[in-house]
């Protein structure tokens, strides 16, 4: 009986384990274009993560709809015994403006089990007709720009420069790009992705795709009017061209150097005549200071700790100044920064620590101190009271009658986390002073070979200065590099089953290589001059025949994916093979 009823347990037990669902809150989200043109078609999604009772979508009077269609979408996963089952449900709009403008649509509402859920609202900036481009060098469908968080700052004050690519082609490749100069500003770079994500983005009542190149963090040293200097960049394009054949893709890769406008931001100096008491901060700060103890014994020591915390040039600030009693000995200031930089400029900590040790007994105060900074949003000086610190401190183990004079000596000090020690005053025997290196051969022999090693070092250095000079020899180099990358990238369409961008991605691999390889411009890179630049180094012209008709089913595939034999990871197989091929005869 017990032992019939301990299995029914275990078998409810299993069952509550497996049929258990991992309940889920209820999410409801609207999502669509930032940006439009007038007249262009896009769509607004609505999406909720439970089966809805109703669905009420906001006012889109100022749109053409048409929807809203919905769909529905489940999934199911196992972990650890659980189940988790995901559901979403959608209501998607086709819409197309009415006119130019900026509209945001109010929240749709949404009833779950007779609960109301409401969505975020969304805003769309819709843009109309045309405009001067921006300006710089370059093709007017593709251009640089410099933007500037602002263009008027005070001396100290953080600004966030962004260099951005803006385009209406696709991009192939980006090459050979100059950083402007930042003469007159402390720079901190901001981390981003490896890889460029392009978005929408208007400018000047045009849309383009906008990639972020680089973010740097400026703080102005000095006032008036500073100029941030062009940056340069070789860009790679598609561009499409008059279809020679049936098998002919129609797009031609077009190399174009593109550079951006100058940019001026004007510095103004800070108001008013300089506190005496001034840290150098500007921003907006809090301060903490804490004392580790007040009640130590003589030459004990002691940590006066002090934590800056907010947002501003946190690294250019200057430790608060302490006007510290004279029988205290006061050690230099170990200062540690926790500061983040990301769009909105630095934000974090500065802690600051100052080892002191009081020498005799007796009853001390630390009188209170200011800390000054400038306030960026009120455009004033700030300041910021540390208060009093009172201590008592008590005879401690050791004698107080020696003489002792603030800075010169370190005798007495209790050893305290092993940074501290004694001094030792016992008479230690003395020892034979050993010959110079100088005086033995062995000297010699090392001078001698350190003299060979850096020769040889710079010979190999030269060396690959004169290499890195040369441009054509650098792609040359890493080419077969280049095109291991784009391979691992066409692999990853497979895995997504995004076979237009797979075959894009191989013939990229496979062109844009032999025009580094065999150093032939883009622009004048065709079926024709390929061939004819690697026949010279192959004999088999069977060889040249299988690149050949790669590259064929590959354009071919573009256009008609269906209609080729070989699966995506035979062509994959086959242009790995093929760039393997390549790097062993090219040489």
């Amino acid at each position: 009986m017990q032992k019939r009823t301990k299995t029914y347990l275990l078998t409810l037990l299993a069952l509550v384990t497996v049929f258990s669902v991992k309940a889920q809150e209820v999410s409801f989200t609207a999502r669509t274009e930032k940006v439009v043109q007038l007249g262009e078609q896009f769509q607004l999604v609505y999406e909720i993560s439970a089966r809805p009772q109703s669905f009420g979508a906001p006012s889109l009077k100022a749109f053409n709809s048409n929807g809203p269609r919905q769909g529905s979408n489940s999934s199911t996963q196992i972990i650890n015994g659980k189940v988790t089952q995901k559901s979403s449900y959608t209501f998607t709009y086709t819409m197309q403006a009415k006119t130019a403008g900026t509209f945001t649509l109010k929240p749709a509402i949404s009833k779950v089990k007779g609960k109301e859920y409401k969505s975020n609202p969304v805003t769309i900036k819709v843009v109309g007709g045309n405009s001067d481009k921006a300006g710089g060098s370059g093709s007017e469908d593709i251009f640089l720009r410099i933007d500037l968080s602002k263009t008027k700052a005070y001396r100290g004050e953080q600004i966030v420069a962004t260099l951005k690519l803006y385009t209406k082609h696709n991009i192939a490749d980006l090459n050979g790009m100059s950083l402007p100069d930042y003469n007159g500003f402390f720079t901190e770079e901001i981390e981003t992705e490896n890889n460029i994500n392009f978005e929408r983005e208007s400018y000047k009542n045009e849309i383009y795709q906008v990639g972020i190149l680089k973010k740097t963090v400026l703080t102005p040293q000095k006032s008036g009017e500073i100029i941030i200097s062009p940056f340069e960049l070789g860009v790679v394009y598609q561009k499409q061209v008059r279809r020679r054949s049936f098998f002919d893709s129609g797009v031609q890769n077009v190399r174009v150097d593109v550079k951006s406008k100058a940019r001026t931001i004007v510095v103004l100096p800070l108001p008013g005549s300089t506190p005496t008491e001034y840290s150098g901060g500007v921003g907006s700060y809090n301060i903490k200071t804490t004392l580790s103890s007040t009640t130590p014994k003589a030459n004990e020591a002691i940590t006066l700790k002090t934590v800056i915390t907010g947002r501003g040039n946190l690294k250019l600030l200057a430790a608060p100044k302490f006007n510290f009693p004279a029988d205290f000995e006061v050690y230099d200031p170990k200062i540690a920064n926790n500061i983040k930089t990301d769009e909105s400029g630095a934000h974090g900590s500065k802690t600051i620590d100052i080892l002191l040790i009081p020498r005799f007994s007796g009853e001390y105060r630390i009188p209170e101190a200011n800390f000054i900074f400038f306030n960026t949003k009120t455009g004033k000086y700030k300041t910021l009271k540390i208060p009093e610190f009172k201590l008592s401190v008590a005879k401690g183990d050791e004698s107080e009658n020696a003489t002792y004079v603030s800075g010169t000596t370190g005798e007495a000090v209790k050893t305290m986390a092993n940074d501290i020690r004694f001094i030792k005053l016992d008479n230690e025997p003395l020892k034979q002073k050993q010959a110079f290196l100088i005086e033995k051969g062995v000297f010699y022999v090392i001078y001698a070979g350190s003299s060979l090693l850096f020769l040889v070092i710079l010979f190999v250095y030269r060396k690959k200065v004169r290499e890195n000079a040369n441009v054509n020899l650098v792609k040359t180099k890493r080419a077969g590099k280049i095109s291991r990358k784009r391979l691992k990238k066409a692999a990853e369409y497979i895995k997504t089953n995004e076979t237009d961008k797979f075959y894009t991605e191989i013939l990229n691999a496979l062109w844009l290589y032999i025009s580094d390889k065999l150093t032939i411009p883009v622009a004048e890179l065709t079926k024709e001059s390929a061939l004819e630049g690697l026949r010279a180094y192959f004999d088999n012209t069977e060889e040249l025949k299988g690149f050949e008709q790669l590259a064929d089913t590959c354009e071919f595939a573009k256009f008609a994916p269906g209609s080729v034999s070989e699966t995506p990871k035979q062509i994959f197989d086959k242009a790995s093979k093929t760039i393997e091929l390549f790097e062993q005869r090219i040489k």
